[in-house]
């Protein structure tokens, strides 16, 4: 049985001095955060260390459970683009749809499913700027209330992702508007 890990799941304990999230940065799932009471001493931490999703204690196990199914590989019939194309292209950037492998520089990214689906519509639409509301459509399932900064701390990992490989920052900020991919 081939298993992967979804994501790592930490937890935060009330009256806790420094958090020590460090360790867990750069992983390639997303880290979640279980918080006892008020997050706002630990809110750099937290945005240092990575954590793609908080909950707060007590928590409805519920909430937990729909959020890691979110994060499972899609197990419908692939979506393809209006050519038909399961291999997306931009410069030094080649995305497999089907399999969910980013590469940068003949080098694989590892990106978790959020970042990896707002680089794939960054990437379908080349040459237009994508708003935070077409953004959050495609990366958040319906129903879900998504404020436009965390859009744009999703979009600041996927900068950071590509940055390391290409040694240029390959999205474009249209401010007031939405992002686009850019071969400055």
């Amino acid at each position: 049985m081939n298993q992967q890990i979804l994501a790592v799941i930490v937890e935060c304990p009330a009256g806790e001095g420094e958090l020590r999230l460090d360790q867990f940065s750069g992983l390639p799932v997303p880290v979640i955060a279980l918080i006892e009471g008020d997050d706002r001493k630990f809110h750099l931490d937290l945005i240092r260390a990575g954590v793609a999703e908080r909950f707060h204690r007590p928590l409805a196990p519920r909430r937990l459970i729909e959020y890691l199914q979110r994060l499972l590989p899609d197990r419908a019939p692939l979506e393809q683009d209006k050519r038909g194309a399961t291999i997306l292209r931009f410069a030094e950037i080649r995305v497999d749809v089907a399999t969910h492998r980013v590469f940068c520089a003949e080098q694989e990214v590892h990106l978790p499913p959020l970042e990896f689906k707002l680089l794939v519509l960054l990437m379908r639409q080349q040459g237009q700027v994508c708003s935070r509301v077409q953004l959050i459509e495609a990366a958040w399932p319906p129903g879900v209330f998504v404020e436009p900064r965390t859009v744009d701390v999703h979009v600041g990992r996927l900068r950071r992702s590509l940055r390391q490989r290409l040694n240029r920052d390959p999205i474009r900020t249209v401010r007031s508007i939405g992002y686009a991919l850019s071969q400055r």
